[in-house]
């Protein structure tokens, strides 16, 4: 029997080297976009960030991820919402990291507006200079 999504260990969810490439994650605040059901978005909250927050269009998705964080005992916040309308879903909130999974990217038709707001999204510090 193969084991629910939510059992998977942390480590198991990214390669080493992607792990490497997001630094310490200990206090850290992780935005997940394109989440699905949540199980990268676990793995975020199972490393240490403070705070992590999953964003998806689907809703059957996100009662999925909702179940998983619960089922790991992590406390995540999950936001249903267009990749494009994403900036006002959060309402302004800012995050030190934001991921989309590998392949997610092929699913936005458009990589124009939305996409180029997207900054927004990390605080004026980590804006390269």
């Amino acid at each position: 029997m193969r084991p629910k999504p939510s059992a998977r260990p942390a480590a198991a969810r990214f390669h080493p080297r992607e792990w490497e490439d997001f630094g310490p994650l200990d206090g850290r605040s992780v935005l997940h976009l394109q989440c699905h059901n949540g199980v990268e978005t676990i793995a975020f909250a199972q490393r240490g960030t403070a705070r992590v927050t999953g964003l998806d269009f689907s809703e059957a998705g996100l009662a999925a991820a909702r179940r998983n964080a619960e089922a790991a005992g992590v406390a995540v916040e999950f936001v249903a919402a267009d990749v494009y309308d994403g900036v006002a879903a959060l309402g302004g909130r800012t995050f030190d990291l934001v991921y989309t999974g590998r392949g997610s990217l092929m699913f936005l038709p458009d990589l124009g507006p939305g996409p180029r707001s997207w900054p927004r999204w990390w605080p004026p510090a980590a804006w390269p200079t």
